[in-house]
């Protein structure tokens, strides 16, 4: 697995401190730090970073700085920049377009202004639902792929104010026209085209989902070179991408994010192995690889991902039961204690099914875990890396790996997907698929 992401937050040119939100933000989608400067951007700085982010500068970028970015971004760095309307940051005195016209992408002037009109970031690449933001004066942004778009005053798509670009070297770009959702403003209670123009405490902002946005976007950013977001919304509605097995899948949302909750149909039809079901993404067969993805920690369940799968019964699997999470039951110095150490488990069916393994292996608990950290009933993230002969699990924001196993089906490929027990629903806000590059 590639050294968790770098995100440096510049504050050189006039940017506010990050948004509390964003940090949490960060440390979610496990990035190792997000740093702040007050120093110009120079290329030793830019050397211990995987992603700038420049949010809303003010002030102008120097040559030297100009050249040092661009740099950056030509040799796989990715930029992530947010610039509002001209009354609070100017095009031409920033400069910023000089960061963005050598990858064929250009911030425009104003558009109309239309008070508290909102915008809407359709479902796609960047998200995995359509999204409702806030937008009240700003800017449309040229060249690369559209994702988010201003509206008219009939609620209707008008020009793109934000756009993304993957390049060939692996470095990530986008670019935001305005910055109110950068800012994680807007609420459910908000009423399109009301309110005060430029009194923020007369309006109540339309645009309540900033916060999903802004994940999303950072999670694109930080994702790594052939990496696959998995459509989860799909698989809640029509099933499109995905091919299920003894499994129904539903809409779930809890705290203000969303996902699907995977149901088993016949405890049964597995043949007492242990699995419910299972659900493989439809495209990626991987003998090596590694799979990254957020669940609610239902307390009853116990579910995660699958690979090296062929069907139902066939494949291996890293799972949690998140009612062994932290605060689980005390035992004595060395001994295996059921409902604390066996937070995570490794299986590889149909030979090596969870009670096997628990009764065989010798110590007791090779191939299962105890789990510090995350909590029943709360989102929780996880990433698995399986190579030919290794399996590792890293929980959370963990800079090392809380479980490492060796492999049953050494190098054995197949299909990857989405693993659910025979017990309570499994419950998934996200899932990423990379395949393994290099040696």
């Amino acid at each position: 697995m590639a050294q968790s992401p770098r995100l440096l937050y510049d504050q050189a040119h006039g940017e506010s401190a990050p948004p509390g939100p964003l940090v949490s933000i960060a440390k979610t989608l496990g990035m190792a730090d997000l740093a702040t400067s007050t120093n110009p951007i120079a290329a030793e700085a830019l050397d211990k970073t995987d992603i700038l982010y420049l949010r809303a500068p003010s002030r102008a970028f120097t040559a030297a700085e100009k050249e040092a970015i661009i740099a950056f971004v030509k040799s796989g760095g990715s930029l992530l920049l947010v610039l509002d309307e001209e009354s609070r940051q100017s095009l031409a005195t920033t400069g910023v377009n000089d960061l963005i016209v050598p990858f064929g992408m250009k911030l425009t002037p104003d558009t109309e202004y239309l008070h508290n009109c909102g915008g809407i970031a359709k479902a796609g690449e960047i998200n995995e639902a359509d999204r409702e933001l806030p937008y009240s004066g700003g800017r449309a942004v040229e060249g690369g792929t559209p994702f988010a778009w201003q509206l008219d005053k009939d609620g209707k798509p008008a020009q793109p104010f934000a756009a993304f670009k993957a390049l060939d070297n692996g470095a990530r770009i986008i670019v935001m026209g305005e910055g109110m959702a950068s800012l994680f403003m807007g609420t459910k209670e908000g009423q399109r085209l009301s309110g005060v123009p430029h009194d923020p405490t007369k309006t109540t902002y339309w645009g309540k989902d900033s916060a999903l946005f802004m994940e999303e976007v950072l999670a694109w950013v930080v994702a790594e070179p052939g990496s696959i977001s998995a459509d989860l919304a799909a698989l809640a509605t029509d099933g499109t991408g995905w091919k299920l097995h003894n499994l129904t899948a539903t809409r779930f949302e809890k705290d203000g994010r969303s996902g699907v909750r995977l149901t088993v149909q016949d405890r049964k039809a597995a043949g007492g192995i242990g699995t419910g079901g299972v659900v493989y993404l439809e495209g990626p067969t991987l003998s090596e690889g590694s799979l990254e993805f957020s669940a609610y920690g239902e307390p009853k369940g116990g579910y995660g991902v699958c690979f090296a799968g062929e069907d139902l019964r066939t494949h291996e699997a890293i799972y949690f039961r998140p009612y062994a999470f932290s605060g689980s039951p005390a035992g004595a110095a060395g001994a295996f204690v059921e409902g604390r150490d066996d937070a995570v488990q490794y299986v590889a069916h149909p030979e090596h099914g969870w009670q096997k393994l628990r009764t065989d292996a010798k110590p007791q608990g090779v191939y299962e875990h105890a789990v510090l950290g995350p909590k029943p009933q709360q989102w929780f993230r996880a990433r698995i890396r399986f190579t030919k002969d290794k399996v590792e699990v890293w929980v959370d924001d963990q800079p090392q790996p809380c479980f490492s196993v060796a492999r049953l089906h050494p190098g054995r490929a197949g299909k990857v997907g989405l693993w659910v027990g025979n017990g309570a629903p499994g419950i998934f806000g996200s899932l990423k698929v990379t395949p393994a590059t290099g040696p």
